[in-house]
């Protein structure tokens, strides 16, 4: 854990030190909004039965990839129709890693983190747009207070590395949000 910390402020210096970079496009309060939801994976790694259709999506395409047969979603199809859309975007995203986990036979559950490490960065990627797009229209205090509620109220950040449905829309909603703001 104390090499985890050392790196985020590594990074933070970084950020710091750089304003005329590609960083420029990402805030000190950006990178602790992505600890925070790091943070909430690493306390909370285990899913509940909500998650499991994206999750095993996530992992039947990353496992058996065009060998639909093998497919959970054929043996168990549930009541709902569902779309495959987010699960494959985050199995896409996770498939380099995911194969280097396999070849070092890590478990299912640093698999499973991985894939959800992987959907909060999409999920942080929509915060970050749409906190860039409230900076260019109601100023950088406003952005930041964004940052901060977000940061500090608990359901968004915990919420964002679950394969929920909800939060796959909630993505492209700030993506949405953020395109709309700047119109």
């Amino acid at each position: 854990m104390n090499n985890v910390c050392q790196c985020f402020v590594a990074i933070l210096i970084l950020a710091m030190q750089h304003k005329h970079s590609m960083i420029q496009f990402i805030s000190i309060l950006d990178i602790f909004l992505l600890i925070v939801i790091i943070f909430y994976l690493y306390c909370c790694p285990y899913t509940k039965v909500e998650e499991s259709f994206n999750l095993q999506a996530v992992h039947d395409i990353l496992e058996y990839g065009s060998n639909i047969d093998q497919y959970d979603h054929l043996q168990f199809p549930g009541v709902v129709p569902r779309t495959f859309i987010g699960a494959i975007c985050v199995a896409l995203l996770s498939s380099p890693v995911y194969m280097v986990f396999s070849m070092l036979n890590a478990s299912g559950l640093h698999k499973q983190m991985l894939c959800r490490g992987v959907l909060g960065i999409i999920v942080w990627s929509g915060f970050v747009w749409f906190r860039n797009s409230i900076e260019k229209v109601f100023g950088n205090r406003t952005s930041q207070l964004f940052s901060l509620l977000t940061m500090f109220q608990f359901h968004a950040c915990f919420y964002a590395t679950r394969t929920l449905p909800n939060v796959f829309a909630m993505t492209i909603c700030l993506w949405s949000f953020g395109y709309w703001l700047q119109v």
